[in-house]
């Protein structure tokens, strides 16, 4: 399941990366997608359900910084 950007703003940021990746330093579509999600971050809760500890994305992908 792949993750879909909600905000402009969002899919601004993970465009921007790409583009970077793809134009710059010659990666492929796929490659750069992968790497522009990476540079990317949403905050995370931490959630334990059934003994099992999962972390949630609280908001939306922002770049890093």
């Amino acid at each position: 399941m792949s993750e879909q950007p909600r905000t402009r703003q969002q899919l601004y940021d993970l465009v921007r990366q790409k583009g970077l990746f793809r134009s710059f330093l010659g990666y492929s579509e796929a490659a750069a997608t992968i790497l522009g999600l990476i540079f990317t971050e949403a905050e995370l809760e931490q959630i334990e359900l059934d003994n099992q500890t999962y972390y949630v994305a609280k908001g939306d992908r922002q770049r890093n910084r």
